[in-house]
């Protein structure tokens, strides 16, 4: 298994660079897969039936808040369900190494690093971690409210 993060303000390219890691990956002979930290919180907002596609603004505040009130308790709440899903991709790996699979080595994909412990639990598992910038280009809403939230701030 090797594992590629990406940590850098929303709306900079992460998903961007992501989508190419994993494009380069597969043509070379690897499995992508995209566990992002919000793993825990999309799947949360998908059983309150939020979706970023109907309601972008209502998905993200709900995202937002959810995450805060849960890493206010546990800081590393929303860690631990990411490194679960980790493991289980870890496992599957091993089962199709085992079937004697071919691609079968997994590219894990990480394209919203936003927190020290979350750039701890990379290091965990050895991820190559790369900081995305917008340099000098402006990005979309750049003076929108929900900047000035915490996952913001580390970008």
């Amino acid at each position: 298994m090797r594992m590629v993060m990406l940590g850098g303000k929303a709306r900079v390219g992460k998903t961007t660079v992501a989508n190419l890691v994993a494009e380069f990956s597969y043509h070379n002979g690897f499995k992508p897969v995209f566990v992002p930290f919000a793993y825990g919180i999309k799947k949360k907002a998908e059983e309150m039936g939020l979706s970023k596609e109907e309601d972008s603004k209502k998905y993200r505040e709900f995202c937002q808040q959810m995450g805060a009130r849960q890493r206010m308790d546990n800081p590393d709440y929303w860690i631990k369900i990411w490194k679960d899903k980790v493991t289980s991709v870890i496992k599957d790996e091993a089962v199709d190494i085992e079937n004697g699979k071919k691609y079968w080595e997994r590219v894990i994909i990480v394209d919203d690093c936003r927190y020290m412990n979350e750039i701890a639990a990379g290091r965990d598992f050895d991820a190559v971690q790369i900081f995305v910038s917008h340099d000098k280009r402006i990005i979309n809403e750049q003076e929108a409210p929900w900047r000035v939230h915490e996952s913001e701030m580390l970008a």
